[in-house]
């Protein structure tokens, strides 16, 4: 599984429009789009590859999305599942009034 949330549980749908998780072109429908929450995707394989993420933002003006690649290694069958999370802070100079507003009801500080 896969998948991005805000951190402690904050809601992030306030201010993320969609989140596009493109998989490995030998899964079905490789490009995935979770529109609301929860943001991810459940699949089974047996080998790693580079996934990349683009963040959708409830944005009107830049940045209207962040990308991210997350580097998915899979445990062989048999041995004790992987946990691995990666935290991203983002940081938005300026942002509109009506986005700032959206960041704020998420959780996020001035």
């Amino acid at each position: 599984m896969v998948f991005v949330r805000g951190p402690d549980q904050c809601d992030i749908q306030h201010f993320v429009e969609r989140v596009v998780f493109r998989l490995h072109d030998s899964f079905p429908r490789p490009k995935r789009v979770c529109k609301e929450p929860p943001y991810r995707v459940e699949e089974t394989g047996y080998a790693g590859f580079i996934l990349p993420i683009e963040v959708y933002f409830r944005n009107k003006e830049e940045p209207k999305k962040v990308c991210f690649t997350y580097d998915l290694f899979l445990n062989l069958e048999g041995n004790p599942p992987v946990n691995h999370l990666r935290c991203e802070k983002l940081t938005f100079n300026n942002p509109t009034k009506e986005f700032r507003k959206k960041l704020l009801k998420a959780g996020g500080v001035s």
